[in-house]
């Protein structure tokens, strides 16, 4: 085959697959970086935040699979001015807590309303998250790269 022909199939190829690349990098971004900023958040947290007990009042499980099961709370707490807040879980924890169920939370002092659960499963979630994009980023760039060299 011609040279030129060859470098013009080849920069076809790059192209057609290059697209597909930005989208997953892309994809992996919006996944990565809003859990970073939220580990980010969690650990900004616990340095500044005010310890406080809380009750849970609703749960709730979350999980579409059998395999692994995750849930949902609502817990009702005090601040530190004596009024009463509520934390509702935004990540699924795999930890299943009763109604009822006292634990300790952290809040923010500036925004009360601000709080997770103390030594919650909300890194092990966060950190799933993110090497599962990872390794889906790595499948379709290997995927694509064994395509392009056939």
């Amino acid at each position: 085959m011609d040279p030129t022909i060859r470098k013009i199939l080849d920069m076809d190829i790059f192209l057609r697959y290059s697209f597909t690349i930005v989208l997953a990098i892309i994809g992996l971004l919006a996944v990565v970086i809003p859990s970073t900023k939220r580990i980010i958040g969690i650990i900004r947290l616990k340095q500044i935040g005010r310890a406080s007990h809380g009750v849970v009042i609703e749960s709730t499980e979350t999980s579409n699979s059998d395999l692994i099961k995750t849930f949902k709370y609502k817990i009702q707490y005090e601040d530190s001015s004596g009024n009463l807040q509520f934390l509702i879980s935004d990540d699924p924890v795999l930890k299943k807590y009763e109604v009822g169920t006292e634990l300790k939370l952290i809040y923010d002092p500036k925004y009360p309303s601000k709080a997770i659960v103390e030594n919650s499963s909300v890194y092990i979630s966060l950190g799933i998250r993110i090497i599962i994009s990872f390794f889906v980023l790595f499948i379709i760039v290997y995927t694509l790269i064994s395509i392009s060299h056939t």
